[in-house]
């Protein structure tokens, strides 16, 4: 009976702990959200707003956040993690995103640029899955369906939204770059 109880309670346990961690999982990834979707609509005010072009633009938040970036590994005296091939190849990665993703801001409106986004980076990741034959469970499936489902219903145009192709393709393809595990991270 005491081997029971002790088993129904480690049982108890474990469910308690995933809950806390799906809590946990789930926070983070509102969090990430809400960064996407607050970097759409902060570049889009940027650019609509303001007399800044989108190179301009683009080299200010690089410079701005490379300067951030030099000022914490300095901290940690760590500034030869900034050095190599690879971190100039994901420096390029990255320039090549924001400025595809400041242009194509110009010639869209800042939801619609955020689905394209959001939907092409889910498309990207189920192609890569499949690419690489990775198991792909229904619900993988079903999430890849609704994103590619909602970018065509999307883009087909109507007499009260029109996309402009060019920025479609913009706001695409610089986050597919960014998104295919070829592109360094590290």
């Amino acid at each position: 009976s005491t081997r029971k109880e002790s088993s129904a309670a480690s049982d108890v346990y474990k469910r308690q702990a995933l809950y806390c961690d799906l809590k946990v999982v789930a926070f983070w990834i509102a969090v990430t959200m809400l960064a996407f979707a607050g970097n759409s609509v902060l570049t889009r005010l940027a650019l609509a707003e303001t007399a800044i072009d989108p190179g301009a633009f683009v080299l200010l938040r690089l410079a701005s956040g490379a300067a951030v970036l030099v000022f914490l590994t300095a901290r940690k005296n760590s500034l030869s993690a900034l050095r190599g091939p690879k971190r100039l190849s994901a420096a390029l990665a990255l320039s090549f995103y924001m400025l595809g993703f400041s242009y194509a801001y110009t010639k869209l409106e800042t939801g619609a640029g955020a689905l394209i986004l959001f939907g092409v980076v889910q498309i990207v990741m189920f192609g890569v899955a499949v690419f690489t034959r990775e198991p792909l469970p229904r619900y993988r499936v079903i999430g890849a369906s609704i994103a590619f489902g909602g970018l065509c219903y999307l883009l087909v145009p109507t007499a009260s939204l029109a996309m402009d192709p060019f920025g479609v393709g913009l706001m695409a393809v610089s986050y597919t770059h960014l998104t295919l595990p070829t592109t360094p991270y590290v």
